[in-house]
């Protein structure tokens, strides 16, 4: 029999990403989170009603989804875990090197290994986060993460995945090797 336990949230393993955006004013900026899922070229990523972010997130709006390696976690911490530092000193004590993406619009993190370029199609308010539906308008990764038929070497990725709850938070990794989709459907039961 299954058990019950009681806790205000749990996140079974989630990528932890970096939000690239500029402010109103024109400056690089980013927040960390862990809350999205992708449907085709459709991202869906959730943002803190009270965060800096969620006064810039806006239909019509470019930001990017920078998804850093373990070498690079303490980018992601510090845009996360400082949101009480201004906004300029947080994009600055990250440590992110900012390029515009090709748009010019919204700034992508250069260490991030992968990186989506997305459009804010809509913006929900649940009353204490903001869930930000948004169109995937470029997908960018180093070239690290391509062979010479620029096919994506996926065990060569390494995200860095979210776990915790309201008593614990913690990081999981992926490991290099890798299994094909359907490699199970001929195994017994």
């Amino acid at each position: 029999m299954k058990q019950n336990f009681k806790t205000a949230k749990f996140y079974p393993g989630y990528p932890v990403f970096v939000i690239g955006y500029c402010d109103d004013e024109g400056n690089e900026q980013l927040s960390t989170s862990t809350s999205s899922y992708t449907l085709g070229d459709m991202v869906m990523f959730g943002v803190g009603k009270g965060s800096a972010l969620a006064a810039q997130v806006k239909p019509g709006k470019t930001v990017t989804l920078n998804y850093l390696s373990r070498e690079q976690l303490a980018i992601a911490e510090r845009g996360g875990f400082f949101s009480a530092l201004s906004k300029a000193d947080k994009a600055e004590q990250s440590g992110a090197t900012f390029v515009a993406s090709e748009d010019n619009l919204a700034p992508y993190v250069d260490e991030a290994d992968l990186i989506f370029v997305c459009v804010i199609d809509d913006v929900s308010d649940d009353g204490t986060y903001l869930h930000v539906h948004a169109k995937i308008e470029a997908r960018l990764c180093t070239p690290q993460l391509l062979d010479d038929n620029g096919n994506f070497i996926y065990e060569k990725l390494d995200v860095v995945l979210y776990e915790g709850d309201a008593k614990r938070r913690v990081y999981r990794f992926l490991e290099p090797d890798y299994v094909p989709g359907g490699s199970y459907l001929s195994k017994k039961k």
